[in-house]
């Protein structure tokens, strides 16, 4: 499900910056698309995990729904444990988690094991909710552990950043390779780590892109070189 959401807003946004206009046909044609893509993984998960054969259309449908309503109330009830459990039982850790995230940036020889080792939503909540495993997070989830209600503020913060991810869009219309691969690497790491603490987001998104900043710095550099 996470795929096929992933899928539809990706290409929405190619639809939306590089057409001068996405028609309502488009869209029907992008969902239809979709649901066989959604479809056919449905169809490898279960082959994979040697469930029931003859699995009828109807089993499909309701093993694509289940899942999306899984994830749905996962996220939820993980931001319910924390609004219920803190700062009764939990208190607020008043940035903590955002101060590893950016420390974690740092090679590991640097910093030790301290991000790690750092208070986390899954860590300390999931002993609440059931005796093994994790709960998981979320950015609304860790934003609430860190600073209460005032973390509405940092709803705002992650609302500018959506917002730069349009403004990068529209760069990518002018075909600038560079902003194209930035754009895509936040885009998916943002997804792909919504639903767990921020700790990873800047370490994953900083080291992926650095390799492509210095080819073309270098890039540039020799053909300032060639032109003289």
């Amino acid at each position: 499900m996470f795929i096929f959401c992933l899928a539809f807003i990706l290409i929405y946004f190619l639809f939306s910056y590089f057409k001068t206009k996405i028609s309502y046909k488009d869209i029907f044609k992008l969902l239809g698309v979709l649901c066989i893509v959604s479809f056919i993984f449905v169809t490898i998960s279960n082959q994979r995990s040697v469930v029931k054969k003859n699995y009828s259309l109807s089993n499909y449908v309701s093993s694509i729904v289940e899942q999306a309503l899984t994830e749905t109330g996962t996220i939820f009830e993980t931001n319910a444990t924390v609004l219920n459990f803190c700062p009764s039982q939990e208190s607020h850790l008043y940035g903590k988690t955002y101060l590893a995230s950016i420390m974690y940036i740092l090679p590991n020889t640097l910093t030790g094991d301290y991000p790690l080792n750092e208070k986390n939503v899954e860590s300390v909540f999931s002993p609440y909710v059931q005796d093994y495993g994790l709960i998981g997070s979320s950015f609304i989830a860790e934003s609430y552990y860190n600073f209460g209600w005032f973390s509405l503020l940092i709803m705002i913060v992650f609302g500018f950043i959506w917002a730069s991810i349009d403004y990068f869009m529209k760069i990518v219309k002018d075909k600038n390779p560079l902003y194209a691969i930035s754009l895509l690497t936040v885009f998916y790491y943002f997804f792909i780590l919504i639903r767990a603490d921020i700790l990873q987001l800047l370490r994953l998104t900083t080291w992926a892109l650095i390799p492509f900043y210095c080819i073309f710095l270098l890039y540039k550099r020799f053909n300032k070189a060639g032109d003289h």
